[in-house]
């Protein structure tokens, strides 16, 4: 006889270094997720990482998600810094050990843990789930060591692939669900030994505004130029080197703007090659309510991947442009679901990025002709709410948590 029999809700605890009110967009994904289950009759716990010391503004929180019945956890992380590979093994060493302790205090029926820091917080999130009976449910945002290896040097990249690839073989198997972003990630999973069956694909929430907040695109005149926008983290696995082509190009064309917003390990490096541009803006990582009138002045969306990353990762940043009408420009191989997807159902320009010259040439149609743009626009709100609707998103959440319900019960 299950608990639910006896009256007793279900009890999940949903894990992650990072949880509102950080302006990281898992930590807000987490926040909305958390307030759903618990609006559905599910008891909902938080275990996250925190600043070195509460915030105001934390502490409010906690306390407004008390009163409504969600009870937040979270570990100081008092070793901040993100230039020094120390603290940051300290800070995870510390976030790992108040995992294991939050779960054997609170004795949950499921307990969720993602991919950052890589794999080990998982892992271990895993195998004391089973101490206390819990199911475990594995959320793959990236594949480790796979994506994150080749960018470690030197003779230190054999060990880490090697330690990694057993502990998240391990958590894979470990895991009773696995929720992951994409086919093609999925495939992956599988080759790791990951059952079929014990696999779902599930989007990750689009970033959206506050209420008072317009839904309504703006209205930009035929005669300005074509303004696109990059909104997200600049790192080591979106080939900075053709985004900056691609950049150079278009603003050559003199009918499009480029605008980054965000920061990242290669930002600057980017920055740097595209100094000598006039129509090209850098924003710094903001608040996403500070980010939203930038999403309704733009007029596509910019994504890149190198050659390898879309295997083991999904760009979560395609959710909240279609969720804005942008249609999306992206460089990545023809290979890739997102590739297939985009030419199938026509919401923007997928283009390997060896083939900047023919993604240029294709923007360049579009910025001559608006009523072609205003059909990309229009595609992209149809996909948004075919694929990423946050409600859908979140009643696929229910759903997962139905059937392992259905499951305890056999």
């Amino acid at each position: 006889m299950n608990d639910k029999s006896m009256g007793k809700r279900t009890h999940i605890l949903l894990t992650h270094r990072y949880f509102a009110p950080s302006p990281q967009p898992y930590g807000w994904m987490l926040h909305q997720i958390a307030q759903h289950l618990s609006a559905n009759d599910i008891q909902v716990s938080i275990y996250s990482g925190a600043e070195a010391k509460i915030t105001a503004e934390t502490a409010t929180l906690d306390e407004q998600l008390r009163q409504s019945g969600i009870v937040v956890h979270r570990r100081a992380m008092r070793w901040e810094s993100r230039g020094n590979p120390i603290s940051r093994i300290a800070n995870a060493t510390s976030y790992v050990f108040g995992l294991v302790a939050t779960i054997l205090h609170v004795r949950p029926d499921i307990v969720t843990a993602a991919t950052f820091p890589p794999v080990v917080p998982a892992f271990f999130a895993a195998l004391t789930s089973r101490l206390v009976g819990a199911k475990f449910v594995y959320h793959v945002q990236d594949i480790h060591p796979e994506i994150t290896a080749p960018k470690i040097r030197g003779l230190l990249r054999p060990f880490y692939s090697i330690i990694l690839g057993a502990l998240d073989r391990m958590t894979l198997t470990l895991a009773d669900h696995i929720i992951t972003l994409s086919f093609d990630m999925t495939q992956v999973l599988k080759s790791k030994g990951a059952r079929d069956g014990k696999i779902k694909i599930i989007n990750n929430l689009a970033l959206v505004g506050t209420d008072n907040q317009p839904d309504i695109k703006a209205d930009h005149a035929a005669t300005r130029k074509l303004q696109a926008i990059f909104a997200g983290n600049l790192g080591a696995y979106q080939d900075i080197t053709s985004l900056a082509l691609l950049t150079r190009q278009l603003v050559g064309t003199g009918r499009v703007s480029v605008k980054f917003a965000g920061d990242g390990a290669c930002r600057n490096h980017l920055r740097s090659m595209l100094t000598d541009l006039n129509d090209v803006e850098f924003l710094d990582a903001m608040p996403f309510a500070e980010l939203v009138p930038h999403l309704h002045d733009a007029d596509l969306g910019l994504v890149s991947l190198d050659d390898t990353s879309w295997r083991y990762a999904y760009p979560s940043k395609i959710a909240t442009y279609l969720r804005f009408g942008l249609p999306i420009v992206c460089l990545v191989s023809s290979q890739s679901e997102l590739a297939r997807t985009m030419e199938e159902r026509g919401f923007g320009i997928a283009l390997e990025p060896e083939a900047v010259n023919s993604a240029v040439e294709q923007i360049d149609a579009l910025a001559a002709d608006r009523q072609k743009l205003a059909l990309f626009s229009s595609r992209a709100e149809i996909e948004y709410a075919r694929s990423h609707a946050n409600g859908k998103i979140l009643h696929q959440w229910l759903i997962l948590l139905d059937d392992i319900d259905s499951r305890a019960t056999i």
